[in-house]
């Protein structure tokens, strides 16, 4: 990428200072409530997000928008010394990867408007609730998050594991990259996602003041009915102990209490960047952050996992 302080773009130069601020905003955005986004989109496009659609979509053909995602892929996964092997310049790339934020936030926030309305509609026609009987035995807390829901009716959390503990390997290695971005950038994202419901959890419960007592996993019970979704259940886990498998939320507990929300998505973030290159893990944190780090994010997959089987299980 040329070194200057503006990119001559299709629609004009773009300031390179403000362009790495909004980038840092996204960073420093990610995983949190939708009220605090959107960062990119002006304050007119906020209030109407179709008005940048139908311009997106007017500048932009499918198959435009195909190549650029992959070129931007390539080029920062197989990057020659100065980190870029592109084919479309780097300013036509910048300037893309700026509307493709715009865009994704203008969607959000039509898909969000659309799903409010929605609930509204469901609302106005649910008929009222009938009286029930007073129940005899206590109510389980809700332990699931729809972040376990959506992720682990999808995987085998054997398989999640080892390519959690290979990405592990590689950002550590000065001299591996990771040979499937793709995979990389899923887990990364979903890492994200259940640290951010780990902490929504632990808020939920009150663990911050004192441990509730949680209902005890009946393992044999719940292993029972989802064997067909674990390739290796004599080896699920590895990494909690007996009280811990009993009862998930002290691991959500340590995994809170060890590092805050923010120092998770920039640990996770600094991982993601070592697996995408050849400088280690070790030289971008500090060395005595990587061994709880990585115990922890093992044994957050696992914690979440018990929590998705034991709610299920319940049902």
């Amino acid at each position: 990428m040329p070194v200057g302080d503006s990119l001559e773009t299709p629609a004009g130069p773009i300031s390179l200072h403000g362009f790495t601020e909004l980038l840092f905003a996204m960073r420093k955005t990610t995983y949190i409530d939708s009220d605090r986004l959107p960062v990119w989109l002006d304050e007119t496009e906020k209030q109407d997000p179709r008005d940048f659609l139908e311009s997106f979509w007017g500048g932009y053909r499918l198959p435009e928008c195909r190549f650029l995602l992959w070129e931007l892929l390539s080029g920062a996964l197989k990057g020659n010394a100065d980190g870029y092997h592109w084919k479309a310049p780097a300013s036509t790339l910048v300037y893309f990867f700026e509307q493709l934020c715009c865009h994704l936030e203008a969607s959000y926030l039509l898909f969000a408007e659309k799903t409010l309305e929605k609930s509204h509609e469901l609302e106005e026609s649910r008929p009222l609730p009938k009286s029930e009987p007073s129940l005899t035995s206590p109510v389980l807390p809700i332990l699931n998050h729809p972040a376990f829901e959506d992720f682990f009716d999808l995987n085998y959390v054997a398989d999640l594991r080892a390519e959690l503990e290979d990405w592990l390997a590689t950002a550590m290695a000065t001299d591996e990259v990771y040979e499937r971005p793709s995979n990389l950038l899923f887990l990364h994202d979903q890492m994200l996602a259940f640290t951010k419901a780990a902490f929504e959890l632990y808020e939920a419960h009150g663990l911050e003041a004192e441990l509730l007592p949680s209902p005890t996993l009946q393992v044999s019970s719940a292993l029972a009915g989802i064997e067909t979704r674990l390739k290796q259940v004599e080896d699920f886990p590895l990494h909690l102990s007996p009280a811990e498998w009993h009862n998930p939320l002290l691991v959500i507990k340590d995994c809170c209490e060890s590092f805050s929300q923010e120092e998770w998505q920039t640990l996770l973030h600094d991982l993601l960047l070592a697996g995408f290159s050849n400088e280690s893990f070790s030289t971008i944190v500090e060395p005595e952050l990587i061994l709880p780090f990585s115990q922890q994010l093992l044994r957050l997959l696992e914690a979440c996992y018990l929590l998705f089987i034991n709610q299920d299980n319940a049902v």
